[in-house]
């Protein structure tokens, strides 16, 4: 039905007249005009067009055009779209929840711990001990990468599926304490774990007493450098799941769903532990943190995303 004819019939009801008449005069079924009549009196809504949309796709986006005629039609403020586009860029929008930030990493104890782990820090590399961090890529049920990086390559690395406890982790540091003594004497070894506190007890064991344990304080990923490591790792492994993602979905005859994709997790994972971890970018890891060892130093706050 034309708009025009639609609006006769709504002007008729709200003003007491033969809305009834009015429909049968435009060829307006009378079921329908009686909906859109008891409509608009429910919701005393006269003036909009009772009608829904009906089919196509529409475009759900409001770009600066729209809000530039919302703001002249409904304030009558006229605006430029280039004022509007910099106004919504400088708010964010997101459907994820929202990270509330507590601000633990800033309390006085937490500070005292990262103060302590600098110093630390900076005393073992004056006596030219070598400093390697340890952390993993995930948890839950995907591939599990452990890695152990120094500021200048790879020092060691294993992939697993499943859980990853503390005694599991222990057995990881025996194997990557073993691997390290070959070509450096554990006397001149610091490892640095992401606070996990159940690794301490390998550190007592004989074969492994004269390693140095430096334990990094909670809420301290800005002195981590394998945190930036482990954020470009992920990127490329999200980038070759997804160009194999065909590959993934089709699933050979006689073989599980669950083992076809744990084997391209695996591959993903052989092929790109190396080809991320870098010298040089262990080297910019490295780099980044000691940006940040003065504020831990003075106890100052530590920022966030920098």
């Amino acid at each position: 039905y034309e708009e025009a004819a639609v609006q006769r019939v709504m002007r008729a009801a709200r003003d007491d007249l033969d809305w009834r008449d009015v429909a049968r005069n435009n060829d307006i079924n009378l079921r329908t005009a009686y909906r859109w009549v008891a409509a608009a009196r429910t919701n005393d809504a006269w003036e909009s067009s009772p009608r829904k949309p009906r089919g196509g796709r529409r475009n759900a986006k409001i770009t600066e055009e729209h809000v530039d005629y919302l703001l002249k039609a409904r304030f009558g403020l006229r605006v430029s779209r280039q004022c509007v586009k910099k106004h919504v860029d400088g708010r964010m929008y997101t459907m994820k929840q929202t990270h509330r930030d507590n601000n633990y990493r800033n309390l006085p104890e937490n500070k005292i711990l990262r103060r302590d782990y600098i110093v630390d820090l900076l005393a073992f590399k004056s006596e030219g001990k070598r400093a390697v961090d340890k952390n993993t890529a995930s948890k839950g049920s995907n591939i599990h990468v452990i890695a152990c990086i120094s500021a200048d390559d790879l020092a060691y690395s294993e992939k697993r599926f499943g859980s990853f406890n503390s005694e599991k982790c222990n057995a990881f540091m025996r194997r990557l304490l073993t691997r390290i003594k070959r070509p450096t004497p554990l006397g001149n070894v610091v490892l640095v774990p992401d606070n996990a506190p159940s690794i301490e007890e390998v550190f007592k064991e004989e074969a492994f007493v004269d390693a140095e344990f430096l334990r990094l304080g909670p809420y301290s990923p800005l002195l981590n450098p394998i945190e930036n490591w482990f954020s470009t790792f992920k990127s490329m492994m999200k980038r070759f799941l997804a160009r194999h993602r065909p590959g993934i979905l089709q699933v050979p005859p006689h073989r599980t769903i669950k083992a076809h994709r744990e084997e391209y997790l695996k591959m993903a994972a052989d092929l790109l532990v190396r080809e991320a971890i870098t010298p040089y970018l262990c080297y910019q890891c490295t780099l980044h943190t000691m940006k940040f060892h003065a504020r831990a130093i003075q106890m100052k706050d530590m920022p966030v995303g920098e």
